[in-house]
């Protein structure tokens, strides 16, 4: 299994990490079972050493990574040598090799890229997409998010006033 979360929304993005966890079985074994990455510092090599890495004693091993698509957005800079793409030649570096890394990773390990927002035109994201459950996380805003603070209020069985739903979308920014 790989998941794409990105967004702006953090809470969001958070939440639905949660919820691919509570699908891969026991808390405790899980646990013991997940590594997270900082993309920022991430080899393709680490990477598919903890995606092949078997998992103890459950059925999944979770590798989360953060951070790591926001390198390869139009437009940046060359930052780490062969790894973000510059400009002029919009190359992946080692990371051209990322999708076949993917489809052959063991299908006992469920991998998470997690990251803000991106562009629809980085060249990692559109060579994953593909391969992967995208999930798009974007703020909400005006009439989106009263809705949403009520079914989540809701949704832990809390109750909540019209008046402060509205004043709690006002002071988010809604």
């Amino acid at each position: 299994m790989f998941y794409i979360l990105y967004g702006e929304d953090d809470f969001s993005i958070h939440q639905a990490l949660g919820e691919i966890k509570e699908g891969l079985g026991d808390a405790g074994t899980l646990a013991v079972n997940t590594v997270s990455l900082d993309g920022e510092h991430l080899t393709l090599n680490e990477l598919r050493h903890n995606c092949n890495t078997v998992p103890f004693l459950a059925p999944y091993r979770l590798v989360v990574v953060k951070g790591l698509l926001k390198h390869f957005e139009p437009g940046t800079s060359k930052l780490h040598p062969g790894r973000a793409i510059t400009q002029a030649d919009g190359r992946l570096g080692e990371w051209k090799d990322l999708p076949c890394c993917i489809e052959q990773i063991t299908p006992t390990t469920v991998l998470v890229l997690i990251d803000g927002k991106l562009n629809k035109q980085n060249p990692l994201l559109k060579e994953l997409s593909p391969l992967a459950e995208l999930r798009i996380f974007s703020l909400l805003r005006g009439r989106r998010l009263t809705p949403w603070i009520q079914q989540w209020v809701t949704g832990k069985n809390g109750t909540i006033t019209p008046e402060a739903t509205n004043l709690l979308a006002e002071l988010i920014g809604g």
